[in-house]
């Protein structure tokens, strides 16, 4: 048998176990349920924000007074998930390479997944949501807080369609002294049978202006 000196000497000579890192990709994974349930409510909120921002921009303004693009019917539903399925292919990407960084890294790639967001979602925020045709010019409402633009009959410059086949954008070149600015007007779904027609009508007056 060992001696208690023995013992000692041979817990002594026994290599120590290295500690796990707390930094390691696997010691603190992404906690898929509880992230997908912050990407719920921010793609939630950001729906309310915008259909009640615009309602605030248009509250005072007769539908007969100006062209709305605000999506309506079923383009209120399709904007809705388009907006979730956008958020959730960020989320994912994010996820996806933050399961296999350690934990500062994944810090980082939150921040940038925020501010990605949020510079796309405000792009998309200020574009105009409505346009009021007056006698010498077009006023371009965007949601609030921003102000609103607007363009001179005789400073149209060009009127630019996209359309995908699933949603149809309008875009408008202004003339100004030092060069071109286009105005970005909201796309319409084409499912949103009764905004898309008020794009038409929105395009033909500008096109009747220009002339």
């Amino acid at each position: 048998m060992m001696s208690h000196d023995e013992k000692t000497d041979h817990n002594l000579s026994q290599p120590e176990l290295p500690l796990a890192d707390s930094s390691s990709p696997s010691s603190d994974p992404i906690d898929f349920k509880k992230e997908l349930r912050r990407v719920a409510r921010i793609a939630i909120g950001l729906w309310v924000l915008f259909r009640l921002s615009a309602w605030y921009t248009l509250k005072d303004h007769s539908a007969d007074s100006m062209f709305s693009l605000v999506a309506s019917g079923w383009g209120a539903s399709f904007s809705f998930l388009a907006g979730s399925l956008f958020i959730s292919v960020l989320f994912f990407i994010y996820s996806s390479i933050g399961n296999l960084t350690r934990r500062s890294i994944r810090i980082a790639l939150k921040l940038t997944f925020l501010l990605m967001l949020g510079v796309l979602e405000f792009m998309q925020y200020s574009r105009p949501i409505a346009v009021i045709q007056k006698p010498d010019r077009f006023v371009f409402l965007k949601r609030y807080p921003l102000d609103s633009v607007f363009i001179k009959n005789t400073d149209i410059e060009a009127i630019r369609i996209n359309d995908t086949g699933i949603v149809r954008g309008l875009k408008v070149e202004k003339y100004y002294r030092g060069g071109n600015k286009l105005i970005d007007c909201e796309s319409v779904w084409h499912s949103d049978k009764a905004t898309t027609a008020v794009m038409y009508r929105l395009e033909n007056a500008l096109r009747e202006a220009k002339r």
